[in-house]
């Protein structure tokens, strides 16, 4: 008996993109194999570029004044630009598991509506520009409604919990462990949270040539004491040292 399996790849394009995510997810439901975010374009790239070329150069002239002013010299004239033109129009990044977001919570969970955006090396003149022209995107309202209800931590923790992270993390900050730490606290159930703070691990994230703290940095001896750690809890009913992951 033979056959054949037909696939068929679409790509859709569109200004809604306070909805495109929402869009993912319905098509994740519809059946789609790999429904996803691909990714965000300006409409008018080479408008952007122009007010982020002005903008450069007012940066970069305030900076070398500053610096020939240190030195006791008056800046001269610009005497070569340089572009590196080699940008990219496309935002991705920060798409990481968009989609499969949208699908389980059913919209966009993040919004910059009303957001500031400022830098300390910026005119008033470029911050307005730049909240001017920033794209805005609205979160959706059962979006957040999902996430308060089944993500959001209650600490009524009836089990022992043995929880380990870097005190720098690229992905998951720090803060959300003290976070946890502090709700555990309020309803009263500590002593079922141990908490084991260790230092960051630095290596080559998936970005060409770049190295930083990674996301959840453990070394095999780390885990294993914290598996240790925790079977020895509840095997033995005796809470784990302070030290007992390093």
């Amino acid at each position: 008996m033979t056959g054949f399996i037909a696939t068929m790849q679409t790509r859709v394009r569109t200004y809604a993109v306070e909805k495109a995510a929402t869009a993912a997810g319905l098509a994740s439901r519809l059946g789609a194999s790999d429904a996803r975010l691909q990714g965000y374009a300006l409409s008018n790239p080479e408008a952007a570029q122009a007010r982020a070329n002005t903008a450069a150069v007012a940066v970069a002239t305030r900076r070398a004044t500053a610096l020939a002013s240190g030195a006791g010299l008056r800046l001269g004239p610009i005497v070569t630009v340089r572009d590196q033109a080699s940008y990219d129009i496309t935002v991705t990044g920060a798409a990481l598991g968009a989609s499969a977001m949208a699908a389980t919570t059913g919209g966009q969970p993040y919004g910059n509506i009303g957001k500031i955006y400022a830098d300390p090396t910026m005119t008033a003149a470029e911050g307005k520009a730049l909240n001017d022209g920033i794209q805005r995107v609205a979160e959706s309202p059962a979006a957040l409604a999902y996430l308060t209800r089944w993500h959001e931590a209650t600490g009524r923790i009836a089990d022992p919990l043995v929880t380990m992270h870097n005190r720098i993390d690229s992905l998951v900050p720090y803060a959300q462990e003290t976070a946890l730490k502090a709700t555990v606290a309020r309803i009263g159930r500590s002593a079922n949270l141990a908490e084991y703070p260790v230092a960051p691990l630095r290596a080559p994230l998936p970005v060409g040539g770049v190295e930083a703290c990674t996301h959840c940095g453990f070394t095999p001896d780390q885990t294993k004491a914290a598996w240790q750690a925790l079977r020895g809890w509840v095997a033995t009913g005796r809470r784990p040292a302070a030290d007992a992951v390093k």
